[in-house]
């Protein structure tokens, strides 16, 4: 297993042991654990998304333009 896998699960392992301390629950504890996961994803989706709507450098502009490919300027 590679290094940044084991340190995730060595995280989650410990972040899942504070919330189980808290709550005297399994099933209240797998149940946070599987939201803070979820919220995690929600948030890189969110980055991947606005890092992909990113307005086009310059030299993808020239690229676009040499391809004969026309849009907006403010783009």
């Amino acid at each position: 297993m590679n290094e940044k896998v084991e340190k995730c699960i060595s995280d989650y392992v410990e972040l899942y042991g504070a919330i189980q301390d808290k709550t005297d629950s399994d099933e209240v504890s797998i149940v946070i654990l599987q939201k803070i996961g979820k919220d995690r994803r929600t948030r890189e989706i969110s980055a991947r998304e606005k890092a992909s709507s990113a307005l086009a450098s310059d030299k993808q502009k020239k690229w676009l333009k040499d391809l004969g490919v026309e849009f907006m300027q403010n783009c």
